[in-house]
């Protein structure tokens, strides 16, 4: 089985410094195989905590949009009935 130094990197990491400093930083720290990552969770989780991570994102969204909601209805029960 053949063996090979590889790192993970973001197209904005590279994009930061350019594509030709970025090969030769990487061919400095002796690196043959560069991952570029087409997502933020791409290549850092398994399967399983990539489905765990989706749903924490997915309770947080529907928490905001609960917040949201009772926070409009605050403000329209507050600016229908100002007295109150």
């Amino acid at each position: 089985m053949p063996s090979y130094k590889a790192i993970y990197a973001y197209a904005w990491d590279l994009a930061e410094d350019g594509a030709a400093d970025a090969v030769r930083q990487f061919r400095e720290l002796g690196l043959d195989t560069v991952t570029v990552a087409g997502s933020y969770h791409a290549g850092k989780f398994h399967c399983g905590q990539i489905v765990i991570l989706m749903a924490l994102e997915t309770l947080v969204a529907f928490l905001q949009a609960y917040v949201f909601a009772i926070l409009t209805c605050i403000y329209l029960n507050d600016a229908i009935h100002p007295g109150h």
